[in-house]
């Protein structure tokens, strides 16, 4: 018996008056029970279903009267009853319109529906309402609810609007509510949107009016009591939007007290020059559109929802984004000289990207999760989608179990944790990529194909630094299918440094000729030779390939990679039946260039480092050993994590935990810095890696601990290397053993 709120009825071009329009039961004498039970429900449709006459009888005779306690006169001139229920509908017509005909007493107003104005018209009841008003302040807290209980003066019954109107200090705290069709004996409660400070006085002005009644008028004030909640007076201001779940005082956004409920309210219309920040406190929620930004824009979650500056955040809280396979979770088109930043946000479960820029805007996305994007859409960065230009920054973020499908049909687009795409620039630091891409399982059907299960990055230079990446896995079929990290067209001036890329697989799911030829934990696929991609102090170790012409390591499919300060070590091939056999630690293309020194590789043996084309270009630099780094982890070990069906290896999904978790810090009795803590080898042995980097790179982030060693004022190998990480170097001077 509310009215309607808002102003659109169906369809764009219709309107209506709430207060002469509104929504209620009119209360036939036909219920809409008794019409449900006569029909039949199935998966695919409802339909009437009368199974006998009696059936048929009950459907021609279906009342469409209108219930009143003052009865109707039906079927020329029998006396129809009156009932205990009051139709809404009744003297519910223009007051303008003629109701002469409706049988007395008539209220004087035409009834609605297809009696008004009739000989059979419901009659209306003449009561005289009254009522009790209070204002209350229940659950000990200073929001104000109202109780209207509806009496009985004179007559017999009533049919009444009630008209409420709240204010403090004589301004209106909401607007105007109006009830239709309120009965005697009705209880009106209407809980206020606003909490006040406590002996703030809340004023209620009731107006009753029904038909040859007298109008009634009510004034109630009461002082608030209780104790406000924690989210009262507390927010970022006028230029904050205001985010949290079960949000339900004015709605706005412009505190935490009077936040949008959702993101779907919150972005119903564009946030204009004055909003500079989101913040989100909510759990469960969705955007559900993309929306156009005007302005520079940043989104923060984290909130509890009673802070007033992002410095109040619990440590590691954030807002929790789930499209549960249904729904868009973050959307934006973001012009160009725009920056979208998005910060302390757990995503998941989109219906297709989790977080999509496009457009020549910029967007920085930093101390994010985004995680549980699995399904057999073929979807083209699940995690991050970002194209169309403008630079991209991705820090301190997690990927995990961003799963894409097995078949990717015609298409060769991947990236399930992040897709780049025509970007001017994109950076991606610290970052965790783990258990992402297709499953760890045996060969895949023979249709099987999956891109970049970790990062595609294609026309858009890439920096990727300090990031680790473990246990993900792609599906060979074609020449550029596989890999966990691509670089595609012009991607030149690419880096990776300081990153581990560990116990991450290939699958060949088709055994033609051309088959296999891609993939790898680090493939680039340039559109010309003279492109560039360096890897430094990077740790390329224990990933699996499946594809014969595919290095495990790193595949220089076209395009020049400058390896440097790096090691690339146990790197394994799970399919060896043929004579063409790449490097399994780094392959290099026809068109393909590597430059490599000072690193340390498995071997120099082309089943190594290889060139399975026979027109790829390797040139050897300085300092290129082979040796053992001395991980905890040795090639043996991996071996035998591996599976073999029909004489090829691949990692078995009861293995991904242990790989993801391998641990590529070279042994070291002198021992290196982790989390605070000096991590020494039980046993004594010294890696060979350490301080056996190129003499003129940087080593001074590299640490040094009095009386533990230092950094020999040289870079050790590896991804640890010039980080506070990396092997301590024996202090100089004499030893004295005493035993």
């Amino acid at each position: 018996m509310t009215a309607l709120d808002g102003t659109a009825l169906g369809g764009a071009g219709l309107t209506y008056d709430p207060q002469t329009v509104f929504a209620a039961d009119p209360m036939l004498v036909t219920t809409t029970e008794t019409f449900t039970n006569l029909l039949k429900v199935t998966s695919s449709r409802v339909y009437y279903n009368p199974s006998n006459a009696t059936r048929y009888e009950d459907l021609a005779s279906m009342d469409a009267h209108l219930k009143s306690m003052a009865g109707y006169v039906v079927n020329g001139g029998a006396a129809g009853p009156a009932t205990s229920d009051y139709s809404p509908a009744i003297d519910a017509g223009d007051p303008e319109a003629d109701c002469s005909n409706e049988p007395a007493p008539n209220g004087g107003w035409l009834n609605a529906g297809a009696f008004g104005n009739t000989a059979e018209a419901s009659c209306s009841a003449e009561g005289q309402p009254q009522a009790t008003v209070e204002v209350l302040y229940p659950n000990d807290e200073p929001r104000p609810v109202v109780r209207i209980t509806m009496g009985l003066e004179s007559g017999d019954a009533y049919n009444a609007t009630v008209r409420l109107v709240c204010s403090v200090g004589g301004v209106p705290v909401a607007d105007e509510m109006v009830y239709y069709g309120v009965g005697n004996g009705a209880i009106i409660e209407q809980r206020l949107p606003v909490y006040l400070p406590v002996g703030t006085a809340c004023q209620a002005s009731v107006t009753i009016t029904a038909a040859s009644a007298e109008d009634k008028n009510y004034e109630v004030s009461e002082p608030a009591t209780g104790t406000p909640p924690p989210f009262f007076g507390r927010g970022g201001g006028a230029s904050v939007i205001h985010v949290r779940t079960g949000a339900d005082c004015k709605m706005d956004g412009t505190s935490w007290t009077d936040a949008y409920p959702d993101l779907v309210t919150a972005f119903a219309s564009v946030p204009d020059e004055t909003i500079t920040e989101v913040w989100l406190a909510v759990t469960n929620d969705f955007m559900n559109r993309t929306v156009t930004l005007g302005y520079p824009l940043t989104i923060r979650g984290g909130f509890t929802g009673v802070e007033d500056s992002p410095e109040e955040r619990p440590e590691g809280h954030r807002a929790n984004i789930d499209g549960n396979y249904v729904y868009t979770t973050m959307s934006f088109e973001v012009p160009e000289g725009a920056l979208l930043e998005v910060e302390r946000v757990h995503f998941l479960k989109a219906y297709q990207n989790e977080l999509r820029k496009t457009g020549k805007g910029n967007l920085l996305v930093r101390d994010c999760i985004f995680a549980e994007h699995w399904s057999d859409s073929r979807i083209s960065g699940r995690g991050i989608f970002a194209s169309g230009g403008g630079t991209v920054a991705v820090t301190n973020c997690t990927f995990a179990r961003l799963g894409g499908p097995t078949e990717l049909s015609n298409t060769t687009d991947g990236g399930d944790a992040i897709y780049l795409s025509s970007c001017a620039r994109a950076y991606i630091d610290n970052c965790l990529f783990v258990t992402n891409g297709a499953p760890f399982s045996v060969p895949l059907s023979p249709w099987g194909r999956h891109k970049a299960a970790s990062i595609y990055a294609s026309s858009t230079p890439t920096i990727i630094s300090n990031c680790r990446f473990a246990a993900c896995c792609a599906a060979q079929r074609h020449s550029t299918d596989g890999g966990i990290v691509c670089f595609t067209g012009n991607s030149g001036g690419s880096k990776m440094v300081n990153c581990a890329l560990v116990g991450n697989g290939d699958f060949l799911s088709y055994n033609g000729g051309n088959a296999g030829a891609s993939g790898g934990a680090i493939a680039c696929e340039m559109s010309a030779t003279n492109l560039t991609l360096d890897v430094e102090n990077c740790t390329i170790a224990y990933n699996l390939t499946d594809g014969y012409k595919s290095a495990a390591g790193i595949n220089v499919y076209s395009g020049t990679v400058n390896l440097k300060n790096s090691i690339v070590y146990g790197n394994v091939r799970g399919r060896t039946n043929t004579a063409e056999i790449a490097g399994a630690d780094i392959d290099v293309k026809s068109n393909a260039t590597l430059n490599i020194s000072y690193s340390l590789v498995t071997g120099l043996e082309t089943n190594y480092v290889g060139n399975a084309g026979g027109f790829g270009v390797i040139n050897w630099g300085e300092g290129v050993i082979t040796s053992d780094p001395l991980f905890l982890m040795t090639t043996n070990d991996f071996v035998l994590l591996l599976a073999n069906a029909s004489g090829n290896k691949y990692i078995p999904s009861s293995a991904s935990p242990t790989v993801a978790a391998i641990d590529v810090h070279p042994r070291t009795h002198t021992g290196y810095m982790l989390d605070g803590v000096l991590v020494k080898d039980h046993e004594r042995v010294e890696s060979p890696t350490t301080d056996a980097g190129d003499p003129d790179s940087d080593y001074s982030l590299e640490p040094e601990i009095p009386g533990a060693g230092g950094n020999g004022h040289r870079v050790n190998l590896g991804a640890y290397g010039n980080t506070p990480e990396a092997a301590l170097t024996k202090p100089k001077g004499f030893y004295i053993l005493l035993r």
